[in-house]
């Protein structure tokens, strides 16, 4: 079984290369709340910061269990039209307080063709003032553009890409690009940190700044990046497995005293 330590492990040997914190979901993940709690006591260790997507742009519920573990920033999914935002803003005001808001993160995902139809109205609205930057989902935005999954890197893709992230920097919002990051992504995430329109990247739960990391070694970095999440899931499955087997075990002992 794959040991929280060798986790830990391996997940210190990226910090010099790049890696600035981990990232849970309680989306399209539906991470439970005690492997966040896990991930955010390996952070705290670590200098790392936690960044959590929420599941929703109203999910008090995630919101108010993310505040409560101090995450560094948060997330909110599938936002496709200011309204969406002013509900995700109104959510996180409603909810905490200024000193709170100031040490915190606030992120929106941009991975529908309907948000970038919206786009230019979603950051240019009052809400955004408290935004942090976007997140650019590419395999739900390739989705709903009508191309198949493995059409992440297709010409039309890269070119939308390309121009919601030109259109956040022209606010002056913090870019980040998820979504199949590998090594076929590798040419299109240098060319946007070349144009200075990218600046971190992210898997599905490594997120790396490419001021620290560069671009030189990066499919080597990403490489490590996703070794750190097969150990991560291969703990978790072991773990609950091994939960699952005790409750099983006892549940025969329980039929046996009626037996």
């Amino acid at each position: 079984m794959t040991s929280i330590t060798e986790i830990e492990k391996q997940l210190t040997s990226l910090i010099d290369r790049g890696v600035v914190g981990i990232k849970q979901s309680f989306e399209d993940e539906g991470v439970i709340i005690d492997d966040v709690l896990k991930i955010k006591r390996l952070c705290d260790s670590l200098k790392l910061e936690l960044n959590v997507k929420v599941g929703g742009c109203e999910a008090i519920s995630d919101i108010n269990n993310c505040l409560s573990l101090d995450v560094s920033g948060i997330v909110a999914p599938m936002i496709e039209s200011e309204f969406a935002l002013e509900k995700f803003i109104e959510s996180i005001i409603s909810n905490t307080n200024d000193e709170i808001r100031s040490k915190t993160d606030f992120f929106i995902n941009i991975e529908s063709k309907t948000a970038v139809s919206n786009l230019k109205e979603i950051l240019s609205s009052p809400s955004s003032k408290l935004l942090t930057g976007i997140v650019v989902g590419r395999s739900d935005l390739t989705k709903s553009l009508g191309f198949g999954k493995q059409d992440f890197e297709s010409e039309e893709i890269c070119k939308t890409v390309e121009k919601i992230f030109l259109e956040a920097k022209s606010y002056n919002f913090k870019t980040i690009l998820g979504g199949n990051i590998g090594h076929r992504s590798i040419k299109f995430i240098e060319d946007l940190f070349k144009s200075n329109l990218l600046d971190k990247i992210e898997t599905r739960n490594v997120i790396v700044d490419l001021k620290k990391s560069g671009t030189k070694d990066l499919d080597d970095l990403i490489k490590n990046a996703l070794l750190f999440e097969s150990q991560w899931m291969q703990y978790k499955a072991k773990f609950y497995n091994k939960i699952g087997e005790s409750y099983i075990a006892r549940s025969k002992v329980i039929l046996d005293r009626i037996t």
